[in-house]
Formats: structure tokens, C-alpha cells, sequence
């Protein structure tokens, strides 16, 4: 394990740590499948596996879909609200934190960084997993894939992050597990902490600016 300050990569408090949400904060790809399932299941079509629902996650919930109902298939605004439907009711089923999340963001808190999340979820899902997982009241603004004109990769939800909080680029940190993440982070000028136990892929990790195992090797905070 790296000493925090390496990991973090700055000699002072960041201006503000942005996270995402699925694969980062939470592990919901048990309750995502069970949503796509049952939309395939109500056009008829066989239930696919967890590694396949896996790899159609971090673009949203339209581009979950689309990946997870047949090529070409002209019906996806109907299964997008299928999904949609379902998954609002079933957010946090099976859904977990991820190790030390709760005690990550106790820490930030304490410390007096602002802390946002930036999820390509719709923001009204965001805010319910959020709820649901008892960890919404630490983060001072929640932008979904729908609250600005481009989501991630595009740097615009983390500059609009950046903004509500008054914070500056060179000194936000955008935690991730995915390209998305990254390449997001990068555009807007942001370091990058890439989680190795989420959901992307090993070459998507490679954008990061550093990767962690586990949340716990942020703590504890170098600046406390």
C-alpha cells in the first residue's frame, strides 16, 4: 500500500472529491441484472448473465439497455421504461456499500472537503441509492446523467460539480472504476483515482491518474 499523500497526490486538502456512483460507492450490479431481466422477460427474451449486464454498465441507463436487448431491436424506449420502472423499485435489494465508504466519507466530512457525485444514473435514482444506503447527507451535490446536456465521458458534469461548489480543477479528485470516469476527469483537468474493484476493465484502469484495491487505502487522510 502507497502512503496516503502518493495516493492522493496533493500536499493539501482537495478543493472538492467527486465520486461515481455504480462500481465506485456501491456494488448494484445484482439489482441492475434483476431489472434487465425483467425487461427481457416481458418481451419474452431468456435472462442473460451478471457478466453481461456488467459490461453494458457506466453510460446510463439507455445505453444499458440498448447493450442488453437485442441488436437493432426497435423497442428500446418502451424497455428503457421497463427498466426504469423496475430498477426504482428495486434499488437496493441486493445493493452494498462497498468497504469503508461509509468511513471514507466521515473522514472527508470531518475534514471539510466538499464531496459530490457524478453518476451517469439519472439523478433521481442516484438520490434514492444514495437514501436507501444511508450515505446521501454527505454529499453537497448529486448530478445524474440527466442533469446536464452531456454526461460522462464528457467533462461537463464534473465542471458543473466544480462550480456548485466553488471548487477549483487542479485541486478535485474524481474517484472512478471506469473510461467514463477518467476520460471525464481528464478533460476537465481533473486527477483521477481509478477503483480496481469495480466494474471496468483493466485497460480502462489504465486512465487513471492512480488506481486503488480498496477505498481503505485513502485512509487515513493526510491532511488531518
Amino acid at each position: 500500500m502507497q502512503e496516503p499523500i502518493d495516493i492522493w497526490g496533493l500536499a493539501t486538502p482537495p478543493s472538492l472529491v467527486i465520486f461515481d456512483l455504480d462500481g465506485t460507492l456501491v456494488d448494484s450490479l445484482a439489482d441492475l441484472a434483476v431489472s434487465v431481466n425483467f425487461m427481457r422477460a416481458e418481451f419474452g427474451l431468456e435472462p442473460i448473465g451478471l457478466d453481461d449486464v456488467k459490461r453494458g454498465i457506466g453510460k446510463g441507463a439507455r445505453d444499458l439497455v440498448s447493450k442488453t436487448m437485442p441488436p437493432n431491436d426497435g423497442r428500446i424506449d418502451e424497455a428503457l421504461q421497463l427498466f426504469l420502472g423496475h430498477n426504482g423499485r428495486t434499488l437496493a435489494v441486493h445493493s452494498r456499500l462497498y468497504p469503508c465508504v461509509r468511513e471514507l466519507l466521515k473522514s472527508l466530512h470531518l475534514a471539510g472537503i466538499p464531496i459530490a457525485l457524478v453518476s451517469n444514473k439519472n439523478t433521481a435514482h442516484s438520490e434514492l441509492l444514495l437514501q436507501s444506503l444511508g450515505i446521501v447527507e454527505y454529499f453537497q451535490t448529486i448530478l445524474g446523467g440527466d442533469a446536464v446536456k452531456n454526461c460522462k465521458p464528457a467533462p461537463d458534469p464534473l465542471m458543473e460539480a466544480i462550480q456548485r461548489s466553488g471548487a477549483q480543477a487542479t485541486t478535485a479528485v474524481m474517484i472512478g472504476d471506469s473510461i467514463n470516469d477518467f476520460d471525464a476527469a481528464a478533460a476537465a483537468g481533473v486527477r483521477s483515482i481509478g477503483c480496481t474493484f469495480g466494474y471496468g476493465e483493466a485497460g480502462e484502469l489504465k486512465r487513471a491518474t492512480i488506481r486503488i484495491d480498496s477505498l481503505e487505502e485513502l485512509l487515513p487522510l493526510p491532511w488531518l
